[in-house]
């Protein structure tokens, strides 16, 4: 449960830097390289630092979620730059998780229950009343 308190808390506080570059006016893209560009470094000497071994499966399913990352980030950082509520567009990608969990259940055949389901649907409900704004 610690590991899930930190990825929220850090996760949030990287909105914070989305908000505050955004009130500075910086380049989206400048930005988003200086981002990945310092994961990238911090990965690099956690595997020599470790001596990881290195497989080619995780480092392409890496690579391409990367790049997914990448471009959610420029788009999120356009929404937040060009006039939206931080609050609102945070709410919209929010709505994101929810996909995961449903191919979970679609795709990977994890337990589907009534329960389960009810979550999925106030998830979506909380997120939608939360993000009712408009901008």
């Amino acid at each position: 449960m610690i590991y899930l308190i930190l990825s929220t808390v850090a996760f949030s506080v990287s909105s914070l830097f989305y908000k505050m570059a955004s009130t500075r006016n910086c380049r989206p893209l400048g930005l988003n390289f200086a981002l990945f560009a310092s994961v990238t470094a911090i990965l690099l000497v956690y595997i020599l630092a470790t001596r990881s071994p290195f497989h080619s499966a995780p480092v392409l399913i890496g690579a391409f979620g990367g790049i997914s990352v990448l471009i959610t980030s420029v788009y999120f950082f356009l929404a937040v730059h060009h006039g939206g509520k931080l609050s609102v567009c945070w709410t919209v990608l929010s709505l994101s998780f929810i996909i995961p969990a449903l191919a979970s259940i679609l795709i990977w055949n994890e337990a589907f229950s009534v329960k389960r389901g009810i979550g999925l649907f106030l998830i979506a409900l909380s997120l939608l009343l939360l993000g009712g704004e408009t901008e």
